[in-house]
């Protein structure tokens, strides 16, 4: 999996399943707990699509996109750019910002402006 620069592109627009309900457990560690006849079912009840920009999805005051339903999130969210290993659009989000976070800032080797 790349490592997050936060820019939350991949939670705009992109074609994705989330869960759908504040309960609703995507995570493939769960998903593996349920019985084969109970799998679909749950699946079924609990799943939507991302939409143009994902209900789980909140930024901050400096601009750092997180998600409320991370430790929930489908395969498919937790795949997002994961044979690219670095985030391009992540590095383009921040390249032109003037108050990097410091987190960030370490992500993309201590890079400011």
């Amino acid at each position: 999996m790349s490592k997050c620069l936060r820019c939350g592109h991949c939670c705009k627009g992109y074609l994705c399943f989330v869960p759908k309900h504040k309960i609703s457990n995507l995570s493939p560690d769960f998903l593996e707990t349920l019985n084969e006849d109970n799998l679909d079912d749950y699946i079924n009840e609990n799943i939507e699509e991302q939409g143009s920009i994902c209900k789980w999805l909140i930024v901050d005051e400096q601009g750092l996109h997180s998600c409320s339903a991370y430790e929930r999130r489908s395969s498919m969210c937790r795949d997002y750019n994961s044979l690219i290993g670095v985030c391009r659009i992540g590095q383009a989000y921040w390249k032109d910002k003037n108050d990097i976070p410091e987190e960030i800032k370490s992500i993309l080797g201590g890079k400011s402006k």
